[in-house]
């Protein structure tokens, strides 16, 4: 059950920052906190995890691994 809940989440906030047009290239391999940040106009390549306390500024790629 809790990792129903986990996946849960990281969907809700893979699609907040979708909807706030943060482009993934693949989606379902980006993990994000809860306290995640993101400026606007960037692009998260795949298999990234972001940690706590992170904030992503504007114009901004995040290469994978």
């Amino acid at each position: 059950m809790k990792e129903l809940k986990i996946q849960k989440i990281q969907n809700n906030l893979r699609n907040k920052f979708l909807k706030l047009g943060v482009k993934m290239l693949g989606p379902e391999t980006v993990f994000f906190s809860q306290d995640t940040k993101i400026g606007k106009n960037v692009t998260i390549e795949p298999y990234v995890v972001i940690g706590a306390k992170v904030r992503i500024g504007n114009n901004v790629i995040i290469k994978s691994f």
